[in-house]
């Protein structure tokens, strides 16, 4: 599947579709019964930003941009943690 229709919620015959009787990601995890998973999910990517935020960082120039996008996930932490050295970059 190409990317941009998976963050569109257009692929609706995946195995998560499949499971979730046709929703997408966020779509599901935003109804009240589900706020645990949002928890979890929250937590995840939470982890994973924090224990490969710091190689993307020293491994990519990001200063040679004026601005960035933070397409998702969760709280903004790998967004932080490349804004932090970088100030010239638009917040």
């Amino acid at each position: 599947y190409p990317l941009i229709k998976l963050v569109r919620g257009q692929c609706k015959d995946t195995g998560f579709a499949e499971a979730s009787g046709g929703l997408d990601l966020y779509t599901y995890l935003k109804q009240p019964e589900n706020q645990d998973y949002l928890r979890l999910y929250n937590g995840v990517m939470t982890c994973l930003s924090t224990y490969t935020g710091d190689k993307l960082v020293t491994g990519v120039d990001f200063g040679r941009f004026g601005t960035l996008v933070d397409l998702g996930g969760s709280r903004g932490t790998f967004l932080a943690e490349i804004l932090q050295p970088y100030q010239n970059i638009r917040r």
